[in-house]
């Protein structure tokens, strides 16, 4: 880190995450292919008040471009589970096997419940709750699917930078980039699923005085925390 890099910090009351958390390890974020060098010059600034909520701060696998993501897990301040409801994601409709899927299960729930006793409101108001139901199940499968995948492929990718720092053989750079690419495919659906609701969530309540509004008026407040404890040795003992 440069000199610029630490005054500036200083002056902002900013930590870098990383370090904190990994004071004795070694890593690098950045790869230049005409140098065949390793360096680290992406990081994760925090404030104080995030700082003591940071509980896990690593360097990923390079897979998308010759950079390494830094990544970190901080606790909420409160979470309330009643604030929670559930929402149809409308980018499933866009898929057929979905729809395919939603119709057998309409289906099916029909051919159960329509019988003489039954009332159209109540068939109608239960049909909605085993729909919601199905298509929950639906999600949390696809979903647990595709991080499986991801999974996969960023264990490989991990192992195959780990052969790659060492050996420098080309043909394990090559064997990186297309991993690097059938996960970049991977990570782009995922995208774009919430860049729209990102979207979603500026339109209904961008002009609107609420949580939205109120968090981008709220000044930074600075919480007191030690960051690091050293020993005797000037050594980093946490």
């Amino acid at each position: 880190m440069t000199r610029a890099t630490v005054e500036l910090c200083s002056d902002l009351g900013l930590f870098d995450a990383w370090r904190i958390c990994n004071p004795r390890t070694k890593d690098f974020t950045f790869f230049s292919r005409p140098h065949l060098s390793f360096s680290r010059i992406d990081f994760l600034f925090v404030s104080r008040s995030v700082l003591d909520r940071t509980r896990v701060c690593s360097i990923n696998p390079c897979v998308l471009s010759d950079h390494s993501s830094v990544s970190m897990e901080v606790l909420p301040p409160y979470l309330d589970p009643l604030s929670r409801h559930w929402r149809l994601n409308p980018t499933l409709l866009n898929d057929p096997l979905f729809v395919k899927y939603l119709e057998d299960q309409w289906e099916l729930y029909i051919s159960k419940n329509d019988l003489p006793e039954v009332s159209a409101s109540t068939l109608w108001e239960a049909g909605k709750a085993y729909l919601r139901g199905s298509i929950i199940s639906y999600t949390a499968a696809k979903k647990k699917k595709t991080l499986a995948r991801q999974l996969e492929l960023e264990q490989f990718i991990a192992t195959l930078e780990r052969d790659f720092k060492q050996s420098r053989a080309i043909v394990v750079l090559g064997k990186l980039d297309a991993a690097r690419s059938a996960l970049d495919q991977l990570l782009t659906q995922n995208a774009q699923t919430a860049i729209f609701y990102a979207k979603h969530r500026l339109f209904d309540s961008g002009n609107k005085p609420g949580r939205l509004l109120a968090r981008l008026a709220q000044g930074i407040n600075r919480s007191y925390v030690i960051s690091s404890l050293k020993d005797k040795k000037k050594q980093p003992a946490l």
